[in-house]
Parts: structure tokens; C-alpha cells; sequence
């Protein structure tokens, strides 16, 4: 797998997207796992706000925000 980069921007989108999905489908198997992707994802973020960088490596081990992208 290539590694991916991302920026502040991106990171927000994933946090809100994931975050939405959540609100919304509390029962759903995947939930928890979903709600593991957006703590990482909130991390990363926190991450990116401290360092000089303007780009951080997503190593997301879930990826699920690409899993319910599909559904949204």
C-alpha cells in the first residue's frame, strides 16, 4: 500500500464525515469501529496542529471512512 499524506483540510472532512455517520447509525456493526477511526483521525489532526508541517502520513490501520464513503 502507498503511503498517504494528509492535510488539515482533509483530516477535518474525515473527522466530520465520520463523525456524522456515527451520529446516525449508532446500532451498526461497524460503529465502534468507526468511532476507534475518528479518535485516530482527531489525533492525527492534534498532531498536525503542533508540528511545522502542513501534511501528516495516514496510517489509519481501519480506513472504514473509506468503507461508509460508499454508503454516503
Amino acid at each position: 500500500m502507498d503511503k498517504e499524506y494528509l492535510n488539515k483540510e482533509e483530516l477535518l472532512e474525515r473527522i466530520k464525515v465520520l463523525d456524522d455517520w456515527i451520529l446516525n447509525n449508532v446500532d451498526a456493526p461497524m460503529s465502534g469501529t468507526a468511532i476507534a477511526e475518528l479518535f485516530y483521525y482527531t489525533e492525527l489532526a492534534d498532531k498536525l496542529d503542533v508540528s511545522s508541517s502542513e501534511i501528516i502520513q495516514n496510517s489509519c490501520p481501519t480506513q472504514i471512512y473509506q468503507q461508509i464513503g460508499i454508503h454516503i
